[in-house]
């Protein structure tokens, strides 16, 4: 009676270790929705420490000095690109998990994202599961019915730097069917690299106009590690 209760144990114990693999590799190519999945996508990534830290428990976010001032640069190239100009330029906080929209150097409106299942370092291959770092250019502004998330803008990933570094992949968008919560306030990071929306707020996203000026092909997009939250939410290494 033993053995059998052991091998039903050993049994159990390898479908459910599948099931959270599996759920890890597949459930990401699509839109959080079902309650369970959400909860072992949970479970699965909570083994592997490899997420970004958030701002959602006011903890201080550990992060390298040279890294921070690198992306407070990238950050201020953009809004200046923006006034200069005059156009809107997109830029994406991975440990902040805002999109914020920027229009002339001003900030006009501001969305709450998800990313790719293994967000913390820039992407380098397909599959990996990374959100890129780095300045990209919208290439295809995918309307309702075009895209099985709802909206989307494509960006150049990889574009003539990240091909230089052997960065591989592709299909990186901004998309919709986001929960609308960052990670850590209900949200889960769960695309294969892609940034995620609500479809109410890609739709704000899509809405804004300015004139004659829009967000779509041409617009640029820089992609942070961090850089957006106050300097004292940061424990600076060396």
């Amino acid at each position: 009676m033993g053995w059998r209760k052991v091998l039903l144990g050993t049994v159990v114990l390898v479908l459910l270790s599948g099931a959270l693999v599996a759920t890890a590799v597949l459930a990401p190519q699509f839109p959080p929705t079902w309650g369970i999945r959400r909860a072992l996508v949970r479970a699965y990534r909570s083994t592997q420490h490899r997420s970004v830290k958030g701002p959602h428990r006011g903890e201080r976010i550990l992060v390298k000095a040279s890294r921070l001032r690198a992306d407070r640069r990238a950050i201020r190239r953009a809004i200046g690109d923006s006034r200069a100009h005059g156009r809107y330029h997109l830029v994406v906080d991975k440990t902040a998990y805002t999109l914020l929209v920027y229009l002339d150097g001003a900030l006009v409106r501001s969305f709450p994202v998800e990313l790719g299942f293994d967000p913390a370092e820039p992407k380098l291959r397909q599959g990996d599961g990374r959100t890129p770092e780095g300045r990209y250019t919208v290439v295809w502004r995918r309307r309702a019915g075009a895209t099985r998330f709802h909206r989307a803008l494509l960006l150049d990933y990889p574009n003539r730097r990240d091909r230089r570094a052997g960065r591989t992949g592709g299909d990186i968008e901004i998309h919709g069917k986001g929960s609308g919560a960052r990670p850590g306030e209900g949200g889960v990071n769960w695309t294969l690299g892609c940034i995620a929306l609500s479809d109410r707020d890609v739709e704000a996203l899509f809405a804004l106009r300015a004139g004659a000026r829009k967000i779509g092909k041409g617009t640029p997009v820089t992609i942070v590690h961090c850089g957006t939250l106050p300097g004292d939410r940061y424990e600076i290494e060396p």
